[in-house]
């Protein structure tokens, strides 16, 4: 019995040195040359090993960072009355030496249904809340934020944004023949902060002009078509591990669609402009709340099974790695050799054979 755990005692040895995936130990390889192709396939299959728990690792990063998959719904949720930023490219700013900004004026107007039928409507001057740049940095705008304070139990049916350019501006800003004043972009916005930037990505800018109270009679009219939607991140693990910000409501698949220009003029009474004439609300921007139905999309980060599809790859190559074993197998469980015999190149042992039966000598 000792003589059997002696000579099991090398087994052992090597099944845990193998099980720890240490390189082989020279000792155990008769023929020198297997012993350096031995650690040759060790340390090619280690650095491959290693550089592939890295890409995992980088691809588990990534994948944290982005949802899984969106649930969708409809819910009865209040919203918060929405902006209007107006923004103007920096380089257009920047080559005239002249920003248009500072000669916008907006006025909103909000109508809402009370239980009893009754139509209600508040018509509001609105001052700018912020100043911000767009996240690529090519645009600079102002928010105007409706302050309308209208009844919990009322039904708001629309919000209009009317946008007046104090004139005269530059010069290069007019166009066809001085009836309508470039240069700016509009975004009705229905997220709380004006940097939000899921929200930015969502809500879409779009150029127009607004006519000249010079040249033109009544006013543009342009509909915003939009679903009014709330974002919001979580992860399996009860945080929100990978959201790019913070909840927020937005419009959702915004499209602005200008109508033909309506004979009305808007006239806003004490406010003249720098020709001391009456300043007039060229460009209306119309927003019809159909419904208090908000579409929410949940974003759903499964923290879990990511980590566990990354401990899946770990294993799957350290298996890999252990087929190095499969390549020196157990030479009569003291030493190792390569499978194939090449004597052309040195590799592989020939040995010698045993006799099947040894013959007792009296």
């Amino acid at each position: 019995q000792q003589n059997r755990n002696a000579s099991e005692g090398p087994g052992h040895d090597r099944s845990d040195r193998e099980d720890c995936m240490l390189p082989p130990s020279w000792s155990t390889f008769p023929n020198e040359k297997d012993a350096c192709c031995a650690w040759g396939l060790w340390y090619v299959l280690l650095a491959v090993y290693l550089c592939y728990v890295v890409l995992s690792t980088i691809s588990l990063t990534k994948a944290l960072e982005e949802p899984d998959y969106i649930e969708s719904s409809d819910q009865r949720m209040v919203k918060p009355a929405p902006s209007l930023d107006v923004c103007e490219l920096l380089k257009i700013s920047e080559h005239l030496q002249y920003s248009l900004l500072g000669q916008i004026a907006v006025m909103s107007q909000t109508g809402w249904f009370l239980k009893n039928g009754t139509e209600n409507q508040l018509d509001l001057k609105l001052k700018v809340s912020e100043t911000f740049y767009d996240p690529d940095g090519k645009f600079r705008c102002v928010r105007f934020r409706s302050t309308a304070q209208v009844p919990p139990n009322a039904a708001v049916t629309y919000y209009n944004f009317y946008v007046a350019v104090r004139e005269p501006v530059h010069p290069k800003l007019y166009r066809f023949s001085g009836k309508y004043i470039a240069g700016l972009v509009f975004r009705p916005s229905l997220a709380e902060n004006a940097t939000n930037s899921f929200a930015l990505s969502e809500e879409r800018l779009v150029r127009l002009f607004v006519p000249s109270k010079e040249e033109k009679e009544g006013y543009r009219n342009v509909v915003c078509s939009a679903v009014p939607s709330f974002a919001k991140w979580l992860d399996t693990l009860g945080g929100r591990m990978g959201a790019p910000s913070d909840d927020t409501f937005y419009f959702a698949d915004m499209t602005l669609i200008p109508e033909s220009l309506a004979k009305t003029s808007n006239v806003e009474d004490g406010e003249v402009d720098a020709a001391t004439k009456p300043l007039r609300y060229t460009l209306k921007i119309g927003l019809p709340m159909s419904t208090d139905l908000v579409r929410v999309k949940v974003h759903v980060n499964d923290v879990l099974k990511c980590i566990l599809n990354w401990l899946g790859a770990l294993t799957s190559a350290t298996a890999v790695f252990k087929l190095i074993t499969v390549l020196f197998p157990h030479m009569e469980k003291e030493t190792f050799r390569l499978f194939v015999f090449l004597p052309w190149i040195g590799l592989g042992y020939r040995g010698e054979l045993e006799p099947l039966v040894k013959s007792d000598v009296p």
